[in-house]
């Protein structure tokens, strides 16, 4: 449990420091709205980098990191806890207690109250829901490919790596290593051309490895809405920059 509360700990960490960059990129996105859509779909790259290098590099805007202000916290309890003649160069020793004390009254014991929960003992608690949410949007992911392998098994083949199938809804492309395109049986020939052409574009920038890499950062930051925002706006850029 220590190690799952240290990453979920480092995950947040990267969330944190990765919004300045989250918010670069969407404003750079908006400048460009008029260029080619191939260099507005590469920016997304810079964020999954960053989510995905745990190195934090210091801003001009004097952000602090989390893990940063952590050490710097502990830094600073332990200088707390420190003797305070440590630091006392007036330091004088106590003069020595007297033979015969004075006795003392006894005192009634004070009633001792509860410990308070400190933020700490919350964390492992988290930690173990964002595992549950990463299986969870895994399993999801896995369902969803079981599904779309049954809906193609009956799939013809019409040349290449075209498959016609009847029960398709719309044309995609299936598989990572092998990957296929799947259209509807007997597509109208006036659009089989552009629909085909544009399929063949997401072959060519492989965006279905592009698309599974961003499938795997959004289920390890599923509780960030930035991440999901981010997630969004990159496969509308996948797609326009097909068309």
């Amino acid at each position: 449990m220590e190690r799952l509360t240290d990453l979920f700990s480092g995950v947040l960490s990267m969330g944190w420091t990765a919004l300045p960059v989250m918010a670069v990129v969407m404003a750079v996105r908006l400048l460009l709205r008029r260029a080619p859509r191939k260099y507005v779909y590469l920016l997304w790259a810079v964020v999954a980098f960053r989510l995905v290098c745990p190195v934090t590099v210091s801003t001009p805007l004097g952000l602090v990191a989390p893990e940063t202000a952590r050490q710097q916290a502990e830094a600073v309890q332990g200088a707390i806890r420190e003797p305070v003649w440590a630091a006392n160069w007036d330091w004088q020793p106590e003069p020595p207690a007297p033979e015969n004390p004075a006795p003392v009254s006894p005192v009634s014991p004070r009633p001792v109250s509860p410990p308070v929960r400190q933020p700490a003992d919350v964390l492992p608690v988290l930690a173990a829901v964002w595992l549950a949410g990463m299986a969870a949007i895994a399993a999801y992911v896995l369902r969803s490919f079981l599904r779309l392998k049954r809906m193609v098994r009956t799939a013809v083949r019409l040349e290449g790596n075209v498959w016609e199938c009847d029960a398709l809804p719309t044309p995609f492309v299936l598989g990572l290593l092998r990957p296929r395109i799947y259209i509807p049986f007997r597509m109208a020939e006036p659009g089989r051309p552009y629909v085909l052409a544009h399929e063949r574009e997401h072959l060519r920038w492989r965006d279905p490895v592009v698309k599974a890499l961003a499938l795997g950062i959004l289920a390890v930051y599923w509780y960030h809405p930035g991440v999901w925002l981010c997630w969004v706006l990159l496969c509308r850029d996948m797609e326009l920059r097909c068309d």
